[in-house]
């Protein structure tokens, strides 16, 4: 009994070592999306912004639907096909021409990546016994990250924002999704075993959600600081593709130190931890209170 619980399952490594496959694939498109709305299709700092908070806004809306349906239909189920519906929407990136079909394209991508996320650590705790779980969620976190690190490098290699990055891309979370059905039909934990707790219907999760005062406070202070670092590609990027002419690269690399520094910062993190949960958020909320000043005297 002690050996099953200290193996970690063949599906959960997968989700780790997928995550940061399909990280690297996202950071070596999706962050250069911005710069080539602008070159490539004349668009607006404001228009950018606006074309990309829509299709996160999509995603946000869509991800409590899909964990809500993966309650009944199986999360396996909805991950592969969110993986499948990445790729198309790489693929569909790849050969766009027009903004309206491109935003299209970006949108579909981005509503499949925050549908990703949540089902996808979902999926690992439902595979992991109790005490791997932690374990798991920190190597996820890290592989991430390091997909964040060498993604935009691979990227620029490539040429940044080309159709063949995209089709790249598209082949990865193809592949993706053609491994993880495999391994999902040969595993061992079927779909009636994956969780103890009966399923919650949406409108009693928003209901208990809506109750929790501490909850809404934190997401509405998280909603913030998102609206913060999303400058960090609607706006830099473009600033920095006019301003410099190997501006692109330059973005590239400072999001892959942007990832580097995250996985530096992981164990600063959790030393900061043991002295309490506010600890941490309260320092990350001073670090990007500085930025804008150090922004503007660099501009």
């Amino acid at each position: 009994m002690m050996r099953r619980e200290t193996r970690v399952p063949s599906e959960a490594i997968f989700l780790v070592v997928g995550t940061g496959i399909a990280t690297t694939a996202r950071a070596m498109t999706l962050s250069f999306v911005a710069i080539k709305l602008q070159q490539e299709f004349d668009v607006g700092p404001a228009m950018i912004g606006f074309l990309l908070g829509i299709g996160s806004l999509m995603g946000a809306v869509a991800a409590p639907l899909a964990g809500a349906s993966s309650d009944k239909t199986g999360r396996r189920v909805v991950l592969t096909s969110v993986m499948i519906v990445v790729a198309i929407a790489m693929m569909a990136l790849a050969f766009a021409e027009t903004v309206l079909f491109f935003c299209a394209a970006r949108a579909l991508a981005a509503i499949g990546i925050s549908i990703f996320g949540p089902i996808s650590r979902a999926l690992i705790s439902d595979v992991c016994p109790e005490p791997l779980r932690l374990r798991c969620f920190s190597w996820r976190h890290m592989a991430s990250n390091v997909g964040w690190a060498v993604g935009p490098l691979i990227g620029i290699a490539a040429g940044a924002a080309s159709s063949s990055v995209f089709l790249m891309a598209a082949g990865i979370y193809a592949a993706l999704a053609f491994t993880f059905q495999f391994l999902s039909s040969s595993s061992t934990v079927r779909e009636n075993d994956l969780s103890a707790a009966e399923a919650v219907s949406l409108a009693d999760s928003i209901g208990a959600a809506m109750r929790d005062r501490r909850l809404l406070h934190y997401t509405g202070g998280g909603a913030c600081l998102l609206a913060v670092y999303g400058q960090w590609t609607a706006t830099l990027a473009p600033y920095l593709a006019v301003r410099f002419p190997d501006g692109a690269e330059i973005f590239a690399y400072l999001v892959s130190i942007n990832g580097a520094g995250v996985l530096i910062g992981n164990p600063i993190a959790a030393l900061r931890s043991v002295r309490g949960a506010a600890e941490g958020p309260s320092d990350g909320v001073h670090i990007l209170h500085c930025q804008p000043g150090r922004l503007h005297r660099v501009g």
